[in-house]
Order: C-alpha cells, then structure tokens, then sequence
C-alpha cells in the first residue's frame, strides 16, 4: 500500500490550532511586558513605594485611556490600592491595611 500522506483537513485543523496558540502567546506576552512597564514607572516616579505586590489594567481592549491599579507597600507594612496612568503617576490611593 502507498502512503498518501496524511488528511488535509488534519494539516488545517493543526495550521489553526497553532495560529491560535502562538498568536494567545503574542498577546499574552504583550500584555505582561506592558504591566511591568507600568510597574517600573510607578516605582520610578513614587520614591515613598518600596514593593508593588499585585498590578491590573483597568481598561478594556480598544481604549485609547488606560489606567492600571496596583497593591503597593509604602513602608514596612502599610498596603496601599493606588490607581496608575502609563506614566507612573498616581491618580487615586485607597488604604488597604496597615499599622
């Protein structure tokens, strides 16, 4: 018997499937290297910040205006919520805990 080859719908079905994986791995790589970014700014710019503990964006996929919401320890043990620009600027606090 000769080998044909294998089935073309396989061949599609598999091109999809890693088109998805690597372009999910593009975005999600994008999106970590941002938030690092915006991390380090903000540590930049806030001498008074010692630790970023947790970031998020806030802002949806499109918006022109993002804003990004970090948990930060200003001192030993004091948790701050403190909403970010890109920038690093803060444009809100919240206590979370502290002494």
């Amino acid at each position: 018997m000769d080998k044909q080859g294998t089935n073309p719908i396989f061949k599609v079905l598999l091109t999809i499937i890693l088109f998805v994986v690597i372009v999910f791995i593009t975005i999600k790589g994008i999106s970590i290297v941002k938030l690092n970014s915006v991390k380090q700014e903000v540590l930049n710019q806030n001498s008074e910040i010692t630790a970023v503990e947790k970031i998020n964006s806030v802002g949806q996929w499109g918006e022109l205006q993002t804003s990004y919401v970090l948990e930060v320890r200003k001192g030993s043990s004091t948790l701050y919520r403190v909403w970010a620009d890109e920038e690093g600027e803060i444009k809100d606090a919240e206590i979370i805990s502290g002494d």
